[in-house]
């Protein structure tokens, strides 16, 4: 079968905004940072209504495939009854109010920490839908909060890469570029150890219900393993 493409699309951009919005205050806060900048705070309401619109078009486009028809083809009862009779409406709902917090706290205040706990509350949202948001028990718990770690560990990194080119672009030439460039490495390697293990253990998981090396899930994960392998030479991980 094949994948839907506006799913897949709608899921990458919605993610990608998730991991970005939290990953920027994410490592400010551990680096120190209480107070952001006002034009920090703008950049972060504005990329939280951005990831409403694209949780929205994924919302619309998860019903979509539930129902077998095109997103155009969608009547308002279609999408109500689909969304309060599975776990889409309420994750969506938690995703949406948290959201509209962090972007009331970036226009209201300039501390961090409110902003980072939408973010991260919005974030994890993503545990509860997909492969993981299907499990039942104990155990779909414990992969959902495998998850939220890997997510959590995903955004730092990419915040930390996002304010170290920044800084790179202000600083070069100036002593403090090295300051920058080791305060990285070593978020870097923490955050790579965080996520090569709870990615080992989410993949063993999903792994022992059937593994097939020609799926396109073990030859996505296949690439990404690839990929992480120069980084973790460098940083001296295994």
């Amino acid at each position: 079968m094949q994948p839907d493409i506006g799913l897949v699309a709608a899921r990458f951009l919605a993610t990608a905004l998730l991991l970005v919005r939290a990953g920027i205050p994410f490592h400010l806060a551990i680096n120190g940072k209480k107070v952001l900048a006002q034009n920090v705070r703008v950049l972060m309401a504005v990329l939280a209504l951005a990831a409403v619109i694209a949780s929205v078009w994924w919302a619309l486009e998860s019903v979509a495939a539930m129902a077998s028809t095109p997103v155009s083809a969608l009547d308002r009862e279609t999408v109500l009854a689909v969304l309060e009779a599975t776990p889409l409406g309420t994750v969506l709902a938690l995703r949406i109010a948290a959201l509209a917090g962090l972007i009331v706290s970036a226009m209201l205040a300039a501390r961090t920490l409110p902003i980072l706990v939408f973010a991260l509350v919005a974030l994890a949202s993503s545990a509860w839908t997909g492969h993981s948001g299907s499990a039942q028990g104990g155990y779909g718990l414990f992969q959902r909060l495998l998850d939220v770690v890997h997510l959590g560990g995903a955004s730092l990194w990419l915040g930390a890469l996002l304010v170290f080119l920044v800084s790179v672009s202000r600083r070069v030439g100036k002593p403090s570029l090295v300051t920058s460039l080791s305060a990285f490495a070593a978020t870097g390697t923490i955050v790579v150890g965080a996520l090569a293990l709870t990615g080992g253990v989410n993949a063993v998981m999903i792994g022992s219900e059937g593994w097939s090396m020609a799926s396109g899930w073990t030859q996505l994960l296949a690439v990404k393993v690839f990929l992480e392998g120069p980084y973790n030479a460098d940083t001296g991980l295994m």
